[in-house]
């Protein structure tokens, strides 16, 4: 019989790489030996793909959540119990922070086994005496790096039960032989432009500003350029003034703000170059999509990407907050076609050595059995 395990993710409604690492984890798990439930605070992209996966999954309102009271929240924290125990839940697998992380309690006085999944920096900041405790109750802490671990025991959490399982990334999914030419017919470009993209959440750690500063010294370097920053924009005030800064610089006609798109592999597809320029980042999972579809990649040397990016064998490092060396970095990758088709070649070669989702999706599997072993 498969085991029973409800996942918990409090984040479903700014859709990101916490989701598209969930849900990559949800697509690969074997579901003769492991039976999946969501509990989740948004009806919109991500329960679309839980349908598409054919997952039952339950939404309780994140406003609703935010505004519940001690005593309330106690009484959804046992009707949640009551629903694990008809289930025959056998263990939840936590993946954000959030009142309902208080079921790590309740499960532990139920005897049901518990993980929490850290995938955010933020979440780790915002950990605090009375969340710390109710996190270390867990039976396991998983964090996606090194960088995430580090940072995990230095806020307060227990070493001993810590493990890193890197995110994995569907290599059926992200391949070097798309063809470009769908994206680049969307955009209405021509075959001799050199196309240099971004993705992600468009907020200020992100590096956008940086990103359109680099395109700048680029462009003044190598005129047939383009730059295109994939992603939902949740500060639309900020978005405005990326769109004045690009003005204010001169390169508006050379920057192509997409918002978030829905065939991120056909995207990568099409792109010479990727690019992250963020200030600090945990371990971001478009620079394994982008390593993948066999792209050279510019990233910043921060956070988990140095444990993902090899400095001038599958791309090139540079520091953050730092326009000038970003754009030399670009401008020496497109000025060497060899040198950017060896760097793909490597890339794809080292996701699939080391971040394909088979793997990531047995790592977590083999954390769910030592738990709840098969009877």
């Amino acid at each position: 019989m498969a085991t029973g395990i409800l996942y918990i993710y409090h984040n479903a409604d700014a859709y990101g790489g916490g989701d598209e690492s969930l849900l990559a984890l949800l697509s690969g798990l074997d579901r003769d030996k492991f039976n999946p439930y969501v509990l989740c605070t948004c009806d919109g992209i991500f329960t679309n793909k839980l349908r598409g996966l054919g997952i039952e999954f339950k939404i309780i309102d994140k406003d609703y959540l935010e505004r519940i009271g001690r005593f309330r929240l106690l009484f959804l924290l046992i009707q949640l119990s009551i629903f694990i125990r008809k289930s025959k839940i056998k263990l939840i697998h936590i993946n954000s922070l959030g009142k309902l992380h208080y079921l790590t309690v309740l499960c532990k006085l139920m005897g049901i086994r518990s993980v929490y999944h850290l995938r955010s920096l933020i979440v780790i900041r915002a950990i605090c005496k009375r969340t710390r405790l109710i996190v270390n109750l867990s039976d396991r802490i998983i964090t996606h790096c090194k960088h995430m671990e580090k940072t995990a025991i230095e806020a307060g959490l227990s070493k001993n039960k810590i493990c890193v399982i890197y995110n994995g990334v569907d290599l059926n999914k992200f391949r070097p032989d798309i063809s470009r030419e769908i994206f680049w017919k969307e955009l209405g470009l021509n075959g001799g432009t050199n196309l240099i993209g971004m993705a992600g959440r468009i907020v200020h750690w992100k590096g956008c500003d940086d990103f359109i500063k680099a395109a700048r010294e680029v462009v003044s370097s190598i005129p047939d350029t383009k730059f295109v920053i994939v992603g939902e924009a949740p500060e639309k005030d900020y978005l405005y003034g990326l769109t004045k800064l690009s003005e204010k610089l001169g390169v508006r006609d050379k920057i192509i703000f997409t918002g978030l798109h829905s065939d991120m592999p056909k995207v990568f597809a099409a792109l010479d170059i990727f690019v992250l320029p963020s200030w600090e980042e945990p371990f971001a999972r478009v620079v394994l999509e982008a390593m993948a579809a066999a792209k050279p990649v510019v990233g910043t040397n921060v956070g988990g990407t140095p444990e993902q990016l090899i400095d001038n064998v599958t791309g090139l490092l540079v520091p953050p907050r730092n326009s000038v060396y970003l754009a030399e970095a670009i401008i020496k990758i497109l000025r060497d076609k060899k040198i950017a088709k060896e760097m793909g070649v490597f890339g794809r070669r080292r996701v699939e050595e080391s971040f394909g989702l088979d793997l990531h999706v047995r790592k977590v599997e083999d954390v769910y059995n030592i738990l709840v072993p098969a009877r």
